[in-house]
């Protein structure tokens, strides 16, 4: 089969948060099983020290690069805004919180069944009942996506920080603002 090989720069590795973070997108990733979320056929760490997440192969754009292309349609958008809620249902209901839902992290794959949306990128997701790797104070996401509880370093992030920056998206989808 054919895959993508996710691999953790060397220089970033040397970061402990970076490599965390990495590994925790891997292990996150692989407990979710849903047709909107990639899947992870394999991850770890090389003989020669190199971290790597094996997913399924995408062929297509992120939303980010349609948008920037070609405006969308009320129903193209409602769609993918759909399509992502499945996903984010899938993993809250596992007790994960995304914390970055943005058009980067939207992948429209054109499969050989049409076109399917792919939510990505789970690297600092936050699993309830546990500790996060995100300091009080730091902001990790984009502002413009991002829940004010984010925004003001909270730690009562919850699903509910996950349904705002969809609805962020739908509104950057409609209007490209």
């Amino acid at each position: 089969r054919l895959v993508a090989v996710k691999l953790l720069h060397q220089t970033a590795k040397s970061n402990p948060d970076h490599a965390q973070r990495f590994i925790t997108e891997a292990k996150i990733t692989s407990q979710l099983s849903h047709r909107n979320i990639p899947v992870v056929y394999e991850y770890g760490e090389s003989e020669e020290g190199q971290l790597f997440i094996v997913t399924e192969l995408f062929t297509g754009a992120s939303l980010e690069e349609i948008i920037d292309e070609i405006s969308l349609s009320p129903r193209q958008a409602s769609w993918i805004a759909n399509e992502v809620n499945e996903a984010l249902v899938v993993a809250h209901q596992k007790g994960i919180t995304h914390r970055d839902v943005k058009p980067p992290n939207i992948y429209i794959h054109q499969g050989s069944s049409g076109e399917e949306v792919k939510l990505l990128d789970f690297g600092i997701a936050k699993i309830s009942n546990t500790q996060s790797h995100t300091l009080t104070g730091q902001l990790f996401g984009t502002p413009y996506f991002m829940s004010p509880e984010q925004i003001l370093g909270q730690k009562n992030i919850s699903p509910a920080t996950d349904m705002y920056s969809l609805g962020a998206v739908l509104f950057y989808c409609l209007t490209r603002t």
